[in-house]
């Protein structure tokens, strides 16, 4: 029974190998006697001149077709290389139709194809061009017709493709396209004209030899050829490490639809379903990410829903959001409305991030965008900077329609504050933004890091912004309109390491197009209250102009120092302005005041005019009264090195009492003095301390002191006393005078008509060569120096009065050869020591050699009158 058994097998085995190499001869002998009519019949159907090797029969995944060396050729019009061409083209056909005589091919299966895609100037393809008839090599010979016992059909429901390319040129872009798809590889099964394929597609683009391209899915119901765009899809694509800039560098047209501003440094990866037609897509599921705005590193992810069912243009929608999670504001200021909306002055380093939802198309949309800054440091020119970790953040939500862009529930957060503002952003007739900024009572503690003005105080109170902003953007211009109000409440300043503080600040500021009012501002320091009104008339030029008042300022609301504990100042007002610019801030103020006392001196009625800016200080038109007398006077102080240093100074003054001012200048000085002082002087000088100035200090002046006297010192006694030791001469001061003169040597002081100087200042020292002192009896003129130390060096001389000579002559007879002239006592003295200790000390040498020179003289007279007489 085995055996049996064994035979049977054998035999069928047997009977099936002779099967198949029947057929196999058969199908062979078939193929090879229609070699011409397949190719014939596949060229019909592709309606394309083809040409190949030979084909064969293959058996090895079950019965097929195979043509090697395959071209189909493209239309001479685009191309004279062929359209396609592979190594190797096998056609799948079914078995029954096969052993009928009839050949359906249902797969084809290419290997390492080459396509060439191209679209030519007029915007054509050439894969969708009818070709024109006309000779073509081999093809021009008489088309032989097939044998009725052959029929080739092509029901075809599958093709593969193994390591292809493709290779596409766009003619109709001003810069050629000119792209290459390498291992390409495809997989579409179920193919039929009422049916969806499914597909299986990978392929390497731009990127190497590694695949990034990958694609999975349906397509179908397949159109005809001239609808081909109308077939319906439903892909998942994914694209991965795609080099931007060799994408635009193939594709140029890129470079000039894509905005720069976006920077694009590659490699981008992509993912998205695609349904809908190949035509009219719609896009679900959107994932882009990519390094832009010139990162190296990934930095944008974009997600977002594409529907592109109603046009490709304007009608396409988008709802999608984007998040940028490092930009820095350089590179958003690329964007030209960005540019435009964002003062020239806001800086920022470090990194933002900028976060962004958006639903709608071209036309009309919905957005939401955000920029946060809490990683960067913000600065807007001397007004404001913010340092790195502070809260910063701008919330945009806005819509667009019928060419206006409204602006919603939008915010802007800084450190404590919150600013809400809407708007709208108009595009025709010209581009015009309206703003509304509002805001409830913000604490302003801790602004003081952030605003650069008050940065050296503490601050507290509130503030409250309602603000209507109109801005223009155009050619011609760029207007600002500011309406609305800012409200401060009870504010607080106060100087870091003070104890003084600004308290109490209350007022509103109203903002009227142009122009800016301070209505009645008021605060104190310490028990001292003020009292402003300001006026800013054009916020694109920004100078304002004040008016402050107090009735009473108490300066120990302003310093500790001791000494001016009790000083105050009684009416004071004030009128100026000041100019704001991107780089300085200069002053131009006016003040007055009634009457006060500094350092236990009153004084009356000052005023003047302070001009200032970051280099210079000047004081004008400055006076006041006091001492009973006048003084004016005028400087400029120059900045250098940040320390005010250089200075030019003019001073006059008029009437003032000498017995009060000099101890008031210096403790250096006596209380010695008495009379009327006229004074007037111009100096320059510079340093930073007294001890400088000192050594720098130069100028000149002029002073005149009237009906005055040095106390408790008797300069002509003093001078007179030590002359002493002279031929015929005794003590001056104590000879027989008359009561009226004799008064002269006893009184304390030295009494005088006028004591008039002009002076040079150099070397730390007042210099003079022409000092007189003028009295009914006598006069004093001197040339010499008084140093800023109270030293002194002096060379005088002492005139006595004609009839104080005379007394003094009757008891010392030889005083008469010490007259000048006029018939005046003069006596050359030397003044040394230091204010208030001064030492005169006679010429005594002179004095007797005047004495001498006379008595010789008279010696000789007498003897010539004694000759005259003996010769009579």
């Amino acid at each position: 029974m085995k055996k049996k058994t064994q035979t049977a097998l054998t035999l069928i085995f047997a009977a099936v190998v002779l099967l198949i190499v029947f057929l196999t001869v058969t199908l062979n002998a078939l193929v090879d006697k229609n070699r011409e009519n397949i190719r014939l019949e596949i060229q019909r159907h592709l309606g394309r001149n083809l040409s190949f090797k030979n084909v064969t029969l293959d058996l090895w995944a079950g019965p097929g077709l195979s043509a090697t060396d395959l071209r189909i050729a493209d239309d001479p019009r685009f191309a004279a290389t062929p359209l396609i061409q592979t190594k190797e083209l096998k056609m799948q056909v079914r078995w029954l139709p096969l052993l009928l005589g009839k050949v359906e091919i249902k797969t084809l299966i290419l290997s390492e194809p080459e396509f060439q895609i191209i679209k030519n100037e007029e915007g054509k393809f050439n894969i969708f061009a009818t070709p024109e008839p006309g000779p073509t090599g081999t093809e021009s010979r008489p088309r032989p017709t097939a044998k009725r016992s052959f029929s080739l059909s092509f029901p075809v429901s599958g093709l593969k493709i193994n390591g292809g390319s493709i290779h596409y040129v766009d003619r109709s872009t001003k810069e050629p396209v000119v792209l290459r798809l390498y291992n390409l590889d495809l997989n579409l099964s179920a193919v039929g004209p009422s049916r969806e394929a499914d597909i299986e597609l990978s392929a390497n683009f731009l990127n190497g030899n590694e695949p990034n391209v990958r694609l999975k899915g349906q397509l179908g119901p397949l159109q005809s050829v001239k609808n081909w765009n109308r077939s319906p899809v439903n892909l998942q694509v994914l694209i991965e490490a795609l080099p931007f800039p060799k994408l635009t560098s193939a594709i140029p047209i890129l470079r000039e639809r894509i905005p720069s501003y976006l920077n694009i440094n590659g490699p981008l990866a992509l993912e998205t379903r695609v349904t809908g037609t190949l035509g009219q897509p719609h896009m679900t599921g959107l994932t882009l990410t990519g390094a832009f705005f010139g990162s190296s590193t990934n930095n944008v992810k974009l997600t977002a829903d594409l529907d592109m069912s109603q046009g490709l243009q304007e009608q396409a929608s988008i709802k999608g959001e984007v998040i940028v999670e490092s930009v820095l504001l350089e590179r958003l200021r690329e964007i030209p409305i960005v540019e435009r909306m964002l003062p020239s002055a806001l800086t920022a380093k470090g990194p933002l991030v900028l976060f962004g939802e958006i639903n709608g198309n071209a036309q009309e949309f919905q957005v939401y965008a955000s920029l946060d800054g809490a990683g960067s440091e913000i600065a807007y020119g001397k007004w404001l900077t913010k340092p790195k970790g502070i809260p910063a953040k701008v919330e945009i939500r806005a819509t667009r329609k019928e060419g206006r862009i409204s602006l919603y529930n939008s915010t802007f957060t800084i450190h404590n504050a919150k600013v809400g503002f809407s708007g709208l952003l108009e595009e025709k007739p010209e581009r015009l933004l309206r703003l509304q900024l509002q805001t409830e009572f913000l604490d302003i503690s801790g602004w003081d890091q952030f605003l650069i003005p008050v940065s050296d105080y503490d601050m507290a109170g509130k503030v409250r912004l309602d603000l209507s902003i109109q801005k223009t953007f155009s050619p011609q211009r760029h207007d600002w309109n500011l309406q609305g109000f800012v409200t401060l409440n009870d504010l607080r300043l106060q100087k870091k390491g003070s104890k003084s503080a600004v308290e109490g600040i209350t007022s509103q500021i109203t903002f009227l197009g142009q122009e800016a009012r301070v209505d009645k501002l008021q605060f104190r320091v310490g028990a001292t209250e003020f009292t402003l009104q300001g006026n800013l008339r054009d916020l694109a030029k920004p100078t304002v102009r004040y008016r402050l008042s107090s009735p009473r300022v108490n300066l120990s609301d302003f310093t500790s120092l001791p000494e001016y504990k009790a000083d105050w100042i009684r009416n004071l007002s004030s009128e100026g302005s000041f100019q704001f610019t991107s780089t300085t801030t200069t002053m131009n103020a006016g003040f007055r005041l009634a009457e006060g006392q500094l350092q236990e001196l009153p004084y009356r009625n000052l005023q003047g005019q302070i001009l200032w800016d970051s280099k210079q200080l000047t004081v004008k038109e400055f006076a006041f009264e006091a001492l009973g007398g006048n003084f004016k006077g005028q400087g400029v102080w120059e900045k250098e090195n940040d320390q005010w240093s250089r200075f030019t100074f003019y001073s006059k003054v008029e009437g003032v009492d000498m017995k009060e001012l000099l101890p008031r200048l210096s403790p250096e000085f006596p209380d010695g003095f008495e009379g009327k002082l006229n004074f007037e002087a111009k100096l320059k000088g510079w340093g930073e301390n007294w001890e400088t100035i000192q050594k720098t200090l130069v100028g000149q002046g002029q002073a005149e002191v009237k009906n005055g006297a040095l106390r408790d010192v008797n300069l002509i006694r003093r001078v007179l006393s030590r002359v002493t030791g002279l031929p015929g001469v005794g003590s001056l001061t104590s000879s027989s005078l008359s009561s009226r003169y004799g008064s002269i040597f006893k009184r304390q002081n030295t009494p005088y008509d006028t004591m008039t100087a002009s002076f040079q200042v150099e070397e730390g020292r007042f210099r003079t060569r022409d000092f007189f002192l003028t009295a009914e009896d006598y006069s004093i003129r001197a040339e010499g120096w008084i140093g800023f130390d109270s030293s002194m060096g002096w060379d005088a001389d002492l005139s006595l009065s004609r009839p104080l000579t005379r007394e003094l002559t009757r008891s010392h007879k030889n005083i008469r050869y010490l007259a000048n002239k006029k018939g005046r006592l003069a006596v050359p003295f030397g003044l040394t020591g230091s204010l208030p200790r001064m030492e005169p000390k006679p010429n005594l040498k002179r004095l007797a050699g005047l004495i001498q020179e006379g008595l010789n003289q008279a010696t000789k007279e007498e003897a010539t009158k004694a000759r005259k007489t003996e010769a009579k």
